[in-house]
């Protein structure tokens, strides 16, 4: 109807057919009776470049009947020629790690694009579901305090990029830049949070290997902040462990909030709908604020009812977190940084 069977037949060139995966009987068979050999390759691609592709290659005189065994529907490409005969040495996109799968990304909506950046780029299907917003603390007069006393310290310990974003903003409002460390050891606890200070230029002066707090301890310790003046600036909500660590160590510790984090009020039904539908595999969880406003949102009850999805968190402490609700963490890396936890979602999917 409307189509020269005869020409494409008798043509050795490639041919690509839109939207006709219904009609597919119908063109293999008009193919082959005006020409086109039935060993001729045959691809079908579905949801192209989408995280969610599929595509499988076979031959004009088999591809309708596999097509219909797979369940092959539209939207999809039809492609006939000899082109198709390189699907497996060019098929490098449904070899990522994470190709097809749903992972939830629970991150403040201001952290999330690098995790899901990364996710993305494994090919998994990035769910943003934030269950925390993180926002500047409006005390100026603390952050000017303390910036005035910062020649009284010794050390300055930024445990993470928010701390070092916020912490910078205050400066900024006061006139201020990075001379204001003259004279100050700095430590930044995980890559990022040393990414963040150098973008701001300042080097730190130490980084842990692992960013737990005995292991921040013992680290400064070696660096001979033992007795010395410590100002940690962070999260109004953070764990006291550290400074409570540091200051059993004989360190004198200022916290200086400089940031919160709050929880958000999201609707969680498109959450729901892609659980019930089966396309969440992983809900990741970068720190324990956002495991807790996660059930805020989602009761554990009914996320007990979806046993097939698994959770991964960023470290221990978080994991540790997770299990109070009735959840262990079956993906969890050994370095406590977003890279580490993707690689080890894609281990965890290869298995």
């Amino acid at each position: 109807s409307g189509h020269n069977w005869a020409v494409y037949g008798r043509s050795n060139s490639t041919l690509v057919l839109y939207m006709g995966v219904k009609n597919l009987p119908m063109i293999a068979d008009n193919l082959m009776q005006n020409g086109r050999a039935p060993e001729t390759p045959v691809a079908l691609v579905r949801w192209g470049t989408r995280c969610d592709q599929q595509s499988f290659v076979s031959t004009l005189k088999d591809v309708a009947a596999e097509a219909a065994a797979r369940g092959f529907q539209a939207p999809s490409i039809i492609i006939v020629g000899g082109v198709c005969s390189l699907h497996d040495k060019l098929a490098w996109f449904e070899h990522k790690p994470l190709l097809g799968k749903g992972v939830v990304v629970t991150r403040s909506r201001e952290q999330a694009s690098d995790l899901s950046a990364l996710l993305q780029e494994n090919g998994a299907c990035v769910l943003e579901f934030p269950t925390i917003s993180v926002g500047p603390i409006s005390d100026d007069e603390a952050v000017e305090q303390a910036v005035v006393a910062l020649p009284t310290y010794d050390w300055a310990v930024f445990t993470s990029v928010n701390g070092v974003k916020y912490f910078w903003e205050h400066l900024e409002e006061l006139g201020l830049d990075a001379r204001v460390f003259a004279g100050l050891e700095v430590a930044a606890i995980g890559p990022a949070t040393a990414a963040a200070l150098a973008a701001k230029g300042i080097r730190a002066d130490f980084v842990p290997e692992k960013f737990v707090a005995e292991h921040v301890v013992a680290g400064l310790l070696d660096k001979g902040a033992a007795g010395k003046r410590v100002l940690i600036p962070r999260a109004r909500e953070a764990r006291e462990v550290l400074p409570e660590d540091l200051r059993k160590a004989g360190c004198h510790v200022d916290v200086l909030p400089v940031y919160e984090t709050r929880p958000t009020q999201k609707d969680a039904s498109e959450l729901r709908a892609a659980l019930d539908a089966g396309r969440v595999h992983y809900v990741t969880f970068a720190s324990s604020s956002t495991v807790d406003n996660f059930f805020g949102l989602m009761p554990a009850d009914e996320m007990k009812k979806h046993t097939n999805v698994r959770f991964a968190c960023i470290g221990p402490v978080t994991a540790r977190t997770l299990e109070k609700y009735g959840f262990a963490a079956s993906v969890q890396p050994e370095d406590y940084t977003i890279p580490a936890l993707v690689a080890a979602l894609a281990e965890d999917a290869a298995r």
